[in-house]
């Protein structure tokens, strides 16, 4: 991996230190409390917090001489691009020429979409939970989806009792493509959604315990091809990271844009 990549990996969790720790007196995401999502901040904060982590565990088992040529790495970084895209998506700015690009505009579709999450997560917990024990697994499965279940009921109709909607999430792809934008527009490229999407795939056939990866690295023009998908996989989840930060920074601050990590 290249030292630039390594250290802009390295960066990362100062985007942690810049969101900071709790919601600041007077930041946008007041707005979320006063509509009854008093919690939007942690929310979002702490899956960019999750986010930064597996980011950096998976660049240490790209880089362990043990998992070299493997694509393990590739393996945990996807669902680091996936947490990313998804909170990208709760706090997608609006276009400033909708009628909804206000503050109670923007924090309306926070919570609604945070919802969606939420009760999305709940539910495919329940749906995991119901195969486990339909094939075997003991009481303690079904209960828990039921539990799941109730959980995510409760969250639909909180959502409705403070005036909002659960907006459910789009399938990963979609959300995926939402997020190269949201890094094109950042930063002013077009082939965000290139990287993405060949990273997205690429992981995608590996969790099937294809081989291809371990035969690309088993050859010199082989393994520069692996090293090239590796550093652009990477360099594009550092994007989306800082993208994602920046954005939370801004509601928080109510700033147009802050301090871009790659480049300081």
């Amino acid at each position: 991996m290249r030292p630039d990549l390594k250290a802009r990996i390295a960066a990362m969790p100062a985007v942690l230190g810049l969101v900071g720790d709790v919601p600041r007196p007077g930041g946008g995401f007041e707005e979320d409390a006063r509509l009854g999502f008093p919690s939007m901040f942690h929310f979002v904060r702490s899956r960019l917090g999750e986010a930064v982590v597996l980011l950096g565990t998976a660049a240490g088992l790209e880089s362990s001489s043990d998992d070299a040529g493997q694509g393990t790495g590739l393996l945990l970084l996807r669902p680091a691009m996936l947490a990313t895209a998804r909170n990208w998506w709760v706090v997608e700015p609006i276009a400033l020429k909708d009628p909804a690009a206000t503050p109670t505009g923007r924090a309306r579709q926070r919570i609604g979409r945070a919802y969606g999450v939420l009760a999305q997560e709940s539910r495919m917990g329940a749906r995991a939970m119901q195969n486990a024990s339909r094939h075997g697994g003991n009481r303690l499965f079904e209960q828990i989806s039921e539990r799941l279940v109730e959980q995510a009921d409760g969250i639909e109709v909180k959502a409705v009792q403070h005036g909002s909607s659960s907006v459910p999430p789009p399938r990963d792809t979609e959300l995926v493509t939402g997020l190269a934008r949201g890094i094109d527009d950042y930063y002013g490229t077009v082939d965000a959604g290139a990287d993405l999407q060949l990273f997205w795939h690429a992981a995608s056939s590996l969790s099937h315990a294809e081989r291809w990866y371990r035969a690309l690295a088993a050859s010199d023009a082989g393994r520069a091809f692996a090293q090239t998908l590796e550093e652009r996989s990477f360099d594009a989840v550092c994007s989306g990271i800082n993208v994602l930060g920046q954005t939370i920074l801004g509601i928080q601050y109510g700033l147009p844009r802050a301090v871009d990590l790659a480049t300081s």
